[in-house]
């Protein structure tokens, strides 16, 4: 379509050329001509009868009709109009020809520069972005603005009439052609409607976006503050369980230190002794607090699900309470509403938390009165909601602390903290363990009046459980003198890098009759068990420590079963999560032991595979 554009423009200007030639050369005739026949501006005139002899007469009397371009003329009969502009003197009014003949040369350079432009823009699209309906139209402009004033100024001097109808013939042809589907053009005249709609989106889509950016600021502006809040209750919460670590640790150096005085007596010793395993729990459950609520928000925590018996925890949470809370005056009591199963399937471990949580809260934030545990159980088929209400009498607190003493890292009150201590954990992880445990832990309380925090569970039911009325614990085996328990026999390589862990380890081994050799890492572990081998001393069990430098507790207990000892290898480690003893044994260890130790249990679990030892 551009090719055809271009080379009709290109035919029409080389026609125009020729045309100009041609006049140019026609002129001579016409001029002759009219002088000879006695030119006038109007035609002849004759009878009708006698028309066509007269134009013949016109047209052999005419300079035109023996010019070449006779046939554009009428063989001469109508003269140019320069010779009918004429002043008063009878000579051609040249001034006005020539004005005439500028003015319209220059509408005819416009309407052409017009179109130049147009074509120009039109070209410069891509073919598939180009308005070809446009283009047809700007065709029409260029021959309805060029063909009257390029008749007009040819009149002047060559009256080509003819000519100027062979000029109409393509403007007729892209008229036509613009009319055949004039639908095309309809968006080109919708323009204006369309650019104002285009504003009102365009104003519309940046009021909504303005509105957007306003709502995602504020959510960001939110999530800032959420976040400030939330830093600034951790570095007070970090503030705090630092002060809930050092504090026992303060007990615990200066009870050690004032054991080593002389002339102290058993009494004394005692007493220091106790408070210095006091202040140990008390440091474990700290430890065990921020370990647990590390693992619920990770979601690694998992659950156990034994046989146990609901009486029994609530008696041993009254049992271990009971002596705090006579020392503050107060008392702890525990009954049932309804009936309990006697055994449900759960995890008791994490059943004693929550209850040992909410209990011991009460005491200590109850100054008089009594703090009582109500129990009581709803059959649900197999299962039954166990519910265990923690009554106090304590200070309470105000409604809008009840659900912020439930968040991790934030504490209903900074002074209150402050005074009865605490990390702030143990309500965060008690409901944690309810929901996991299928229930949920709510609270009422008021200021002055006490509070009744309510913890529900769902445990399965076994069979042969009886539902009774009443909590009865079970009875616990007196612990052992450590005298009743005979001594053990045996060799024992310990493989520890910590120096006070290794000599407080050596210390009870020998303690329990066994001969100790050490190591200080896991290299030199594996280097004993070579030397102990060669100089054909048996070794009847390696305790390992899993984290040493140089060479771990991993790799050693590799080399020394490549070696082929046959020695049982028990992992130590204080990592206690659910699945470390599995990732343990899957590795190859024989028995894992978790820190830190219980030395009846330690002097168990030597038994036991010393024992396996000799037998093997």
């Amino acid at each position: 379509m551009v090719r055809h554009h271009a080379l009709g423009l290109y035919l029409l200007l080389a026609a125009s050329v020729i045309v100009v030639g041609l006049i140019a050369w026609d002129a001579g005739f016409h001029a002759e001509g009219n002088a000879a026949a006695g030119d006038v501006c109007t035609p002849p005139v004759v009878e009708p009868a006698a028309a066509g002899s007269a134009l013949e007469t016109a047209g052999e009397t005419g300079s035109g009709s023996g010019g070449p371009l006779g046939f554009f003329t009428g063989g001469g009969s109508y003269m140019p109009r320069v010779h009918c502009m004429v002043n008063e003197r009878g000579e051609t009014d040249w001034p006005w020809v020539w004005t005439l003949l500028v003015l319209n040369g220059l509408v005819v350079g416009g309407y052409a520069k017009i179109f130049m432009f147009w074509r120009r823009a039109y070209l410069a699209e891509q073919p598939v972005d180009r308005n070809k309906k446009l283009m047809d139209l700007a065709w029409i402009f260029l021959f309805c603005a060029t063909c009257g004033y390029a008749a007009s100024i040819a009149m002047f001097v060559w009256p080509a009439y003819r000519l100027l109808a062979l000029m109409l013939v393509p403007l007729a042809f892209f008229t036509l052609k613009f009319g055949v589907r004039l639908q095309d053009i309809e968006v080109s005249l919708s323009a204006k409607r369309l650019k104002r709609e285009l504003g009102e989106e365009i104003q519309t889509r940046e009021q909504r976006l303005e509105r957007e950016v306003a709502e995602r600021t504020a959510e960001l502006r939110e999530a800032r503050d959420a976040a400030d809040r939330a830093n600034k209750a951790k570095s007070a919460f970090i503030a705090m369980v630092s002060h809930e670590i050092r504090t026992p640790l303060t007990s615990l150096l200066g009870y050690a230190d004032l054991l080593t005085e002389a002339g102290l007596d058993e009494p004394t010793r005692l007493r220091y002794k106790r408070v210095i395993e006091r202040n140990g729990v008390h440091l474990q459950t700290v430890i065990g607090d921020v370990l647990d609520i590390s693992k619920i928000e990770s979601k690694r925590l998992e659950l156990d699900s034994v046989e146990c018996s609901p009486g029994a925890i609530v008696g041993d949470v009254v049992g271990l309470l009971g002596e705090l809370a006579g020392e503050k005056g107060i008392t702890i009591t525990a009954e049932t509403r309804g009936t309990i199963p006697s055994v449900v399937r759960t995890d008791p471990t994490r059943l004693r938390q929550v209850l040992l949580n909410l209990a011991g809260n009460a005491v200590k934030f109850t100054e008089q009165g009594s703090v009582r545990i109500v129990v009581s159980a709803e059959r649900e088929g197999g299962l039954c909601l166990l519910t265990l209400e923690v009554i106090d009498t304590g200070i309470g607190m105000c409604e809008e602390h009840l659900d912020a003493v439930f968040e991790p890292f934030v504490q209903a009150d900074a002074g209150t903290t402050r005074r009865f201590g605490g990390t702030g954990l143990g309500l965060a992880i008690s409901r944690s363990l309810s929901e996991l445990m299928g229930g949920d832990l709510e609270a009422v309380s008021s200021p002055g009046a006490g509070s009744v925090f309510t913890s529900r569970i769902r445990a399965e039911v076994p069979e042969a459980a009886v539902w009774t009325g009443q909590l009865e614990p079970e009875a616990e085996a007196p612990f052992p003198a450590e005298a009743a328990s005979p001594a053990l026999r045996g060799r024992v390589l310990l493989a520890e890098d910590a120096p006070d862990n290794r000599r407080l380890l050596t210390l009870l081994l020998k303690r329990f009759g066994l001969e100790v050799i050490e190591a200080v890492d896991g290299l030199d572990a594996v280097r004993t068990v070579e030397a102990e081998r060669s100089a054909g001393r048996r070794i009847d069990l390696v305790l390992m420590d899993l984290d040493m430098p140089v060479c771990d507790g991993w790799e050693a207990m590799r080399r020394i079963k490549n070696l082929g000892h046959g020695v049982p290898i028990v992992a130590q480690t204080a990592n206690t999560e659910a699945d470390a003893r599995g990732r343990v044994l899957s590795a190859g260890f024989d028995g894992f032991a978790p820190k830190p130790f219980v030395a009846s249990q330690l002097k168990e679990l030597c038994r036991y595979w010393i024992e396996r030892r000799d037998a093997a």
